[in-house]
Parts: structure tokens; sequence; C-alpha cells
């Protein structure tokens, strides 16, 4: 990065900030299960992988109905990311992150505490 000029690397640390305002307010969205919210996040050809766990949604009204589903099964949720890895290049970017979620889902004894952690 050292060889980009001034401007150049004041929009690629403005890219990355934008991109993490973006995954932070979906994890807002996930804490509420706000399918409506959610969605306004998204591109028409997205693709949720949540692996075996939560299954792979592709479209935006497949991942909607996805977290109404999942709202429907957890009572409470608080999503915290961390460790974030974003590379921007140019207007495409790559990101990893770790997941960590205390939450409590309905069970035949009502409700169950968990932690998630996916990255």
């Amino acid at each position: 990065m050292s060889q980009l000029t001034l401007e150049e690397r004041v929009q690629h640390l403005e890219d990355v900030e934008a991109i993490k305002r973006l995954k932070h307010q979906y994890m807002e969205y996930g804490n509420v299960y706000d399918a409506d919210g959610f969605i306004t996040l998204l591109t028409e050809d997205t693709v949720w992988d949540g692996g075996e766990a939560f299954g792979r949604h592709e479209g935006v009204e497949a991942v909607a109905q996805m977290v109404r589903d999942a709202g429907s099964q957890i009572n409470f949720s608080a999503h915290f990311v961390m460790n974030e890895l974003i590379d921007v290049d140019g207007d495409r970017a790559t990101g990893k992150w770790w997941l960590l979620m205390p939450c409590t889902v309905n069970s035949d004894s009502g409700g169950e505490a968990q932690w998630i952690m996916a990255a």
C-alpha cells in the first residue's frame, strides 16, 4: 500500500470503514431478526451460507425467510464480530471475521442458552 497516493490510501481506509459499518448494521438487524431491514443490505444475487448449522440460502427472499425462521426459533441473541480482516482492491473486497453469539433458543424445556462461534 506504500506506493499509493495519499488520496488512494484515504479512499482505502474509507472503504474498509464503510464495509465494517455495513457488517455491523447487518449484525444489528440480526440481533432482532428484522428481515425487512436485513435484506436492504443485500444484492439481488446474494448467497447466504451458514454451513451445516444454518444452511445455504440463495436470493433475497430466501435469505429474508431464513431470518424470519431464525427469529421464531431464537428468543435472544447478541452478534459480536471481531478480528476483521478486510482487503479492498478497487471496487472489490473480501473479508473474514469471527462471530461470537450468545443466544437463547426455543426448546421443549423453554429457552436453552447457547454460544455460537463462527468464522
